[in-house]
């Protein structure tokens, strides 16, 4: 598989990616194939498991910004939901928007891994 192909299977926009990293597709590359190994994601988990709203919180605008800023905008677009959810004071569905989360995630990664194999 090219990593163009993986940027389709991720139904990243190609264009506004690669603008963002000034057209440089071996950098673009290399900060997504590094995806996998960012630690924000276990953090939400743990936050989530915990019952812990600040550290829901604090992971999901993490996991928002890293998220859009590689172009997976529907795990960012699910983590931005998330974050505006507990802004907003409200708690009683975290964890079902936590479980939309977590496909989306497992989703990405799964394509990643399944590239660098």
């Amino acid at each position: 598989m090219e990593f163009i192909d993986l940027l389709k299977n991720l139904n990243v926009d190609i264009d506004t990616l690669l603008r963002r990293f000034s057209g440089n597709e071996a950098l673009t590359k290399r900060f997504l194939l590094k995806f996998p190994d960012d630690k924000t994601y276990e953090g939400l988990k743990e936050g989530v498991d915990n019952g812990d709203n600040a550290t829901v919180l604090a992971k999901a605008h993490a996991l928002k910004g890293i998220a859009l800023n590689l172009g997976l905008d529907n795990l960012g677009n699910q983590s931005s939901d998330l974050v505006e959810y507990l802004r907003a004071g409200q708690v009683e569905d975290v964890r079902s928007m936590f479980t939309g989360i977590t496909k989306e995630y497992n989703r990405v990664i799964e394509l990643i891994n399944d590239f660098n194999r």
